[in-house]
C-alpha cells in the first residue's frame, strides 16, 4: 500500500517514522512547503518520495490512504478534497471547525465509500485500554464522576487555542468510556499571555444518567499532568500517563452511608491498591495499524464518537461566550440537523 502524508512538521514526521516501520506500506508520498525537510526525509527513509504539490497527492491513483497533519486551519478543506478524490483519510484533531463541517465530512466519506478516521490517539493508549476494560467489566461499579486534568507550561500555539489543542484528547476518552452524549456543558476560560485565544479552560458535563465529569486544560502550569480519575460505587481508578511504569492504579476504596447503624453518617472503606499490567505498545503505531486494517477490510467506521466530541466542543464554545452558562448539547444537535 502507498500512503500520502500532508504536513511533515513534528507530528507529521512521527507518521513518516511509523509508516516507514510497517512492512505493508511500500511507499510514502510526502508534501510540505519546507523543501529542505522533504529532502532530509528522502535521505533518511528509502520509502519516502517528495511530492511537488497537493495535486500530486490527491490525483495519484496509487495512494490509498492520506494522512493530514497540517495546521488545524487547513484540516477541513484538505480532508474534503481528499475524500472527494476517494482517498481514505486519517486526520489530526481538530478535524473541523464545527459540528456542521464535521458531519459534512463524514457524509462525504460515506457517499464515496472511503474511511475517515480522526487521530484520537489516546483511545489507542494501552493504559487507557486497560482503564476501559475495568469500566466495561463493571469492576468499578456504577460510575459516579470522572475528572480529567491535562496541563503543562507551553507550548502556546498560535493556530489553535487550548480547547482545540487539548480538549479532544480527554473528551474522546470520556465519551468512549461513558458511551453516551452529555446533556449539558458548562465552560469557563481565560487568556493571560497577551493573545486573544484561551490558555486555560475548565469544563463540567452532566449526563442523563446522572454522571458528572470535570475537565481542566492549561498551558500555564509548571507541572506536566496527564491524569484521569474514575470514581465508581465499588472501586476507583486513576490513569496517570506521566507515570513511567504503573500508569493505571485501581483503589478498592469506597464512600457510603450505613443507614442501619448511623443514619446520615458516612463511612470510608480503604482496601488494596492494584496496578494491573499494561503493555508498552506505541499508541500512534496502534492507531496507524488499525486504520490500515480498516482500509484493507473495507470496514465502515461509526462516526458517532468524533461527532460527539465536536458537538461537546461546540457546546463549550457557546458556554464560553455566554460567560459560563449551561448549554443543552442535544438541543444544539437538533438545531444542526434541522
Amino acid at each position: 500500500m502507498e500512503v500520502g502524508i500532508v504536513g511533515i512538521g513534528a507530528w507529521g514526521a512521527n507518521y513518516v517514522r511509523v509508516f516507514g516501520e510497517i512492512p505493508e506500506v511500500t511507499k510514502i508520498h510526502c508534501f510540505d512547503l519546507d523543501r529542505m525537510r522533504l529532502g532530509e526525509l528522502e535521505r533518511q527513509w528509502k520509502k519516502v518520495k517528495a511530492s511537488d504539490s497537493l495535486r500530486d497527492i490527491w490525483h495519484n491513483p496509487q495512494i490509498s490512504l492520506v494522512v493530514i497533519a497540517t495546521p488545524a486551519r487547513f484540516h477541513y478543506s484538505q480532508v474534503r478534497e481528499a475524500l472527494i478524490n476517494r482517498k481514505h483519510v486519517l486526520v489530526e484533531k481538530p478535524f473541523a471547525n464545527n459540528y456542521e463541517e464535521a458531519k459534512e465530512l463524514f457524509d462525504i466519506a460515506a457517499e464515496r465509500g472511503v474511511v475517515l478516521r480522526v487521530g484520537h490517539i489516546m483511545l489507542h493508549n494501552p493504559a487507557y485500554k486497560k482503564l476501559k476494560e475495568l469500566v466495561v467489566s463493571g469492576d468499578l461499579g456504577y460510575l459516579s464522576y470522572l475528572r480529567f486534568e491535562r496541563t503543562h507550561l507551553g507550548v502556546v500555539r498560535e493556530d489553535v487555542d487550548i480547547l482545540d489543542d487539548l480538549g479532544p484528547h480527554d473528551l474522546s476518552m470520556l465519551l468512549d468510556l461513558t458511551g453516551e452524549c452529555p446533556d449539558e456543558v458548562w465552560a469557563k476560560g481565560m487568556g493571560v499571555v497577551g493573545r486573544k485565544g484561551l490558555d486555560s479552560v475548565i469544563m463540567m458535563l452532566l449526563f442523563r444518567s446522572g454522571l458528572y465529569a470535570y475537565l481542566y486544560f492549561s498551558w500555564l502550569e509548571p507541572l506536566k499532568v496527564r491524569k484521569c480519575v474514575v470514581v465508581g460505587n465499588k472501586k476507583m481508578a486513576v490513569f496517570d500517563d506521566m507515570e513511567p511504569t504503573h500508569k493505571v492504579r485501581v483503589y478498592d476504596y469506597e464512600v457510603a452511608q450505613n443507614f442501619q447503624k448511623q443514619p446520615g453518617r458516612f463511612y470510608y472503606s480503604c482496601g488494596n491498591i492494584v496496578c494491573p499490567f499494561v503493555d508498552g505498545k506505541e499508541p500512534l503505531k496502534e492507531q496507524c495499524l488499525e486504520v490500515l486494517q480498516a482500509v484493507n477490510s473495507g470496514k465502515t467506521y461509526n462516526p458517532e464518537l468524533p461527532l460527539m466530541v465536536q458537538a461537546v466542543m461546540d457546546g463549550a464554545r457557546y458556554s464560553l461566550v455566554r460567560g459560563g452558562q449551561g448549554v443543552d448539547i442535544r438541543c444544539l444537535l437538533n438545531e444542526c440537523h434541522s
